[in-house]
């Protein structure tokens, strides 16, 4: 009887996802399908803002596709963060080619209490001008008329503080191709992002500006915020020490009433996230407690729920069937199919390959395999590493 209400759990919670993936798949649109560009009287100046620390690999090609965007009135900031490693003298290599365009700003050194891409953030908006704000990592690329299309989104809607991006993800390796697109699952499967732009309205009216916050969502990779809006905030220094300092810059708009729109950047917005196992693991690590509003209760419930939801029905399928018990193994099959079924639109979506959603249940295996260590992090205060600093 237990395994059973197991199994009803699981089919409820997949049904309830499943109903969130459509309707966030309706919702979601891709930044390139704004195609006709509106042709402003005054276009306003656009501040691209790169963060950059030992990111040799990648920071050519982010800033040159920055550069060259079609969107005439932009000026591109780069803030070197004591890197070690080549980045500066590429840097340099491309302000030779390209003189005034760019703006090669050199990092203060890290106050005690500010994480690493916050501090430089806050930095680069310190020099910037524009009335929009780009902030992009430096492992992002940009299509030509990916800036045209951003102002040409946040002109049509005046209430829009944030607009934020979710890159179309390069994956190569065969780890890259499982776990990278569990953060795309997570987002379209248990977050509905139209709640990012306006409450609910099954929340009473006079509570929505207190539980709004609640559905806040961002992607770091790419964010775009009207200036006022931004210094109204607080900027980064209000999320100095905030590791998911995307989420908590998107609470902070929609506590001020500010629309906070998340589009799709399939064919225009690209970023390979992680480039090793090890880069993957040490990436989510040091902000995967976080994302669960560093409350354990939330953690552990949400770790059971995973497990009940998506790898149970593995196990009862294979004591089903060895027990000859076929509606039980029907059932449990079924509930093994939907998730795949999920990852199949999604990385049909992203141009992924198709066969790797056949091992959805991989990465979920994995991440509770994450959730033990980083429980562990949290009960021995033992602090990630990344990018040669200590992440708390």
């Amino acid at each position: 009887m237990i395994l059973l209400t197991c199994l009803a759990f699981s089919f409820f919670v997949l049904i309830g996802i499943t109903l969130i993936f459509l309707r966030n798949w309706l919702y979601i649109k891709p930044i390139h399908e704004i195609s006709e560009v509106i042709e402003l009287e005054e276009k306003p100046l656009v501040s691209i803002c790169i963060p950059a620390r030992n990111e040799e690999l990648v920071i050519n090609t982010c800033v040159r596709s920055a550069l060259n965007q079609t969107y005439s009135n932009i000026e591109v900031l780069v803030l070197d963060d004591d890197s070690d490693d080549k980045t500066p003298g590429i840097l340099q290599s491309i302000k030779s080619d390209v003189n005034e365009s760019l703006q090669i700003i050199n990092g203060a050194g890290k106050p005690e209490n500010w994480l690493g891409k916050n501090w430089a953030c806050y930095q680069l908006s310190k020099q910037s001008k524009g009335e929009i704000i780009i902030f992009i990592d430096a492992d992002v690329q940009l299509e030509p008329h990916c800036v045209d299309a951003l102002v040409t989104r946040m002109s049509q809607d005046k209430s829009i503080g944030l607009l934020s991006i979710w890159p179309e993800q390069i994956v190569i390796t065969f780890w890259e191709q499982i776990l990278v697109p569990m953060v795309y699952y997570t987002l379209l499967g248990f977050l509905y992002l139209r709640y990012t732009e306006k409450p609910p309205r099954w929340i009473p009216k006079g509570l929505r500006k207190y539980f709004a916050p609640l559905f806040a969502a961002a992607c770091g990779q790419f964010m775009a915020f009207r200036r006022d809006i931004y210094l109204k905030i607080g900027g980064h220094e209000q999320v100095k020490n905030k590791v998911v300092e995307d989420v908590e810059l998107a609470r902070l708009c929609i506590k001020e009433q500010h629309k906070v729109v998340n589009l799709s950047g399939k064919d225009a917005v690209y970023c390979r996230m992680y480039q090793s196992y090890s880069e993957i693991k040490q990436g989510f690590r040091k902000n995967f407690f976080a994302g669960f509003g560093n409350s354990y209760i939330l953690f552990l419930l949400s770790g059971l729920m995973h497990f009940i939801t998506f790898i149970l029905p593995l196990f009862l399928l294979i004591y089903y069937v060895k027990n000859e018990f076929w509606y039980g193994a029907l059932l449990a099959y079924c509930l093994l199919v939907i998730p795949i079924f999920h990852r199949y639109i999604l990385l049909m979506h992203f141009n992924w390959k198709i066969r790797f959603s056949f091992l959805h249940i991989l990465g979920v295996f994995w991440f509770q395999y994450l959730g033990i260590i980083v429980l562990g992090d949290k009960l021995f205060n033992r602090k990630a590493n990344w990018k040669g600093r200590k992440v708390s």
